[in-house]
């Protein structure tokens, strides 16, 4: 078609976009892909500037549909990954404290009010929360959907970071340091987080000349455990 408008003189142009698309009753959005990537024809009227003309067959343009079940809590679930994307994932730290603030905290009143958050949070959690509870087999399957990915949060939130321990603690260097570290805390000496080992050493030996080097000595065998345990 565009080649031979062009040949007739007709201006005319390629506009690429996406066509069909699913529409999610449970988010209130159109789901497009990459399936869903079209191609259509702009042929501009002096009068009427660019008009759409796509000589695709209607069939490939109808709106698809997703009946049953299975469908219905796929759907779901791509709605609920896009709220958890954008009150979580895309947004900055007030955005997410007010979304989980909202959550958990929203207390119902009636059909058509919750109390506890702020009125857009409130309102859009509100629309997603009916939504949902429309699905099939009702709050059950709504549960299918949400305890994954808070279990998920919750695991994450209870599995807090060690510190870990650097050396062999059964190396006798190690050991002798170690010991040394807990004799010093009893006198009120703690090594600062910005200090290194041998600055901490320094710093104590500084104020106690006599244990210079007995500190000095106890150091850096631990270094030499430590980060060079083969020698």
């Amino acid at each position: 078609m565009v080649i031979l408008l062009r040949q007739l003189g007709i201006p005319v142009r390629i506009v690429n976009g996406f066509a069909g698309g699913i529409y999610n009753e449970y988010g209130d959005y159109f789901a497009l892909r990459k399936s869903d990537a079209h191609s259509w024809v702009e042929v501009y009227f002096p009068d009427n500037g660019w008009v759409t003309f796509d000589p695709t067959p209607p069939a490939f343009l109808t709106s698809r549909t997703s009946p049953g079940l299975l469908a219905s809590l796929m759907e779901a679930m791509d709605a609920v990954q896009l709220a958890w994307y954008r009150w979580v994932v895309e947004y900055n730290l007030e955005k997410q404290i007010s979304f989980l603030s909202a959550l958990f905290s929203l207390k119902k009143d009636n059909e058509n009010s919750f109390t506890g958050a702020n009125s857009l949070t409130r309102n859009d959690i509100r629309q997603l929360w009916y939504r949902l509870k429309a699905l099939p087999w009702g709050y059950f399957g709504l549960a299918l959907l949400l305890i994954p990915p808070l279990g998920i949060v919750f695991v994450r939130l209870l599995r807090t970071p060690k510190k870990k321990k650097l050396g062999d603690q059964r190396d006798p260097a190690v050991k002798a340091y170690n010991q040394l570290r807990r004799e010093l805390k009893s006198k009120g000496y703690i090594k600062a987080p910005t200090e290194t080992q041998l600055d901490f050493a320094k710093r104590v030996g500084a104020e106690n000349p006599e244990l210079y080097d007995h500190l000095m000595t106890t150091t850096w065998a631990y270094l030499e455990a430590v980060f060079n345990p083969k020698s």
